[in-house]
């Protein structure tokens, strides 16, 4: 049988892919959905992947005009990026659905004939990839199409935007180059409250953002979000913007960086000092500390604020010595 003859039948296939393979069924077929999730051992309420061959085809997914042109500067390409849509289905249930628009045309063909697919990467909920799992019992009847390789690739990047700036919910294949932004933004649970009042303070600002998580209140370590800002600020050249429970934390794990310039703040005062004689280009905070009223003019004094150089650009450089 072909690939879309199992599809068309409400069967499910594997498909190696530009990123990592995936586990594949027709996105309106929710049994069939519902059988990737049962194979997955995910539950009901995260989205699964929604694949086109064309980014307007999402118009298909109930994805609004306005919401097509953010798909179209991304894809096709290693993203998978989460809109808005007004369709209800197996798989996209709570109001987003995440699209992925493939490089690989054997792909794209079968999504011509058959329709949008569902997917999610071969891996079971949480774990990681192995050839092994496609000898498990329950992957027995289900098609591979085209070679699996051990050499597992990189998974896709998943973003969404947030009115002038991005969510980068995972760092992957594809790269942040198409996503301009005046500062990149980090918090562990801890600072996550404070971390969306930074967001609003940035959006009435017209500051353009990346936010690198973290994306609730549930624990995380915040040496991983300070990795994340600390690296995409480097890379980019943008100021970034770190909070923690007291600031400690996140000044010592992003000041590993080699070009990073984090300062502990806690007044527009400190702000000004850490830019004017620091070069500071990571701002620091504490969100159980640090007074939220003060937080607009010490992000005002951030951005607006030069580096004076001088004999500070001397002491500045022996840092990175």
């Amino acid at each position: 049988m072909t690939p879309c003859e199992i599809l068309k039948a409400g069967g499910i296939i594997i498909l190696p892919t530009d990123t990592v393979p995936g586990v594949f069924a027709l996105a309106f077929n929710d049994e069939a959905v519902k059988s990737i999730r049962t194979l997955k051992g995910s539950g009901g309420e995260k989205p699964l992947q929604v694949w086109v061959s064309d980014p307007k085809q999402a118009s298909e997914l109930g994805v609004s005009p306005k919401d097509l042109i953010i798909l179209e500067k991304f894809l096709p390409g290693p993203y998978t990026v989460i809109v808005p849509t007004e369709m209800k289905t197996a798989a996209f249930s709570n109001g987003t659905v995440g699209i992925r628009c493939s490089t690989v045309n054997e792909i794209n063909k079968i999504i011509d004939e058959c329709g949008p697919l569902a997917a999610t990467s071969l891996n079971e909920s949480g774990g990681e990839f192995s050839l092994s799992l496609l000898r498990s019992p329950a992957f027995a009847d289900i098609h591979v199409f085209g070679e699996i390789s051990e050499k597992i690739g990189i998974p896709s990047t998943v973003i969404r935007k947030n009115g002038l700036g991005y969510d980068i919910l995972r760092l992957g294949a594809g790269g942040l180059e198409n996503m301009a932004a005046d500062v990149i933004i980090g918090s562990d649970h801890a600072g996550f409250e404070m971390k969306e009042k930074v967001k609003e303070i940035l959006q009435m600002k017209k500051k353009e953002f990346l936010d690198m998580g973290a994306f609730d209140t549930n624990s995380v370590d915040y040496p991983d979000i300070a990795q994340k800002v600390a690296v995409t600020v480097l890379e980019t050249g943008s100021k970034g913007i770190l909070i923690c429970g007291t600031g400690i934390g996140m000044s010592i794990a992003a000041n590993r960086f080699k070009g990073i310039r984090a300062a502990l703040c806690h007044s527009p005062e400190y702000v000004e000092l850490a830019r004017r004689h620091n070069d500071a280009n990571i701002l620091v905070v504490g969100g159980r500390f640090l007074d939220p009223k003060e937080l607009d003019k010490m992000i005002d004094t951030f951005f607006n604020t030069d580096f004076e150089g001088g004999r500070h650009g001397k002491r500045v450089e022996s840092i990175e010595k």
